[in-house]
């Protein structure tokens, strides 16, 4: 066990996954930004073929057709709204600092030393589950 831990718990290895990590988060922030700004446009896009309904309802052009029409944007509006607001709901702007993944590591230790601890105990008539 103490190999383990000093191959895991020194400066370097912490240094190199905390770095990891926050590189990870931040490329799945990048990509959400991406998508937003997908959505973004195309609510625009939609927005503005509501209004061109709108107008030529007002301008007396009143048919069961534009009413119809109507309701297809306002649902890839709405729709494109809730993936908007799901992305958001999720946004990752987050560092992992080395004194969290010292954390983490230090109770993943322990739980690990207990089960080691557990199979060093009873043998191998002790089967480990969830490792």
């Amino acid at each position: 066990m103490s190999e383990l831990e000093r191959k895991i718990f020194n400066d370097k290895a912490i240094t190199y996954i905390a770095e990891g990590i926050s590189k990870n988060l931040q490329k799945q922030n990048n990509a959400d930004v991406e998508k937003k700004a997908v959505f973004l446009k195309q609510i625009d896009e939609v927005e503005s073929q509501i209004n061109k309904i709108v107008t030529a309802i007002t301008n007396g052009f009143v048919q069961e057709e534009f009413r119809v029409k109507m309701d297809e944007p306002k649902k890839r509006k709405q729709d494109m709204e809730i993936k908007l607001s799901e992305i958001k709901s999720k946004d990752i702007n987050q560092i992992v600092t080395e004194n969290d993944v010292r954390n983490f590591l230090s109770n993943f230790s322990g739980y690990v030393i207990s089960r080691y601890d557990l199979y060093e105990r009873y043998g191998q008539s002790f089967y480990i589950t969830g490792c």
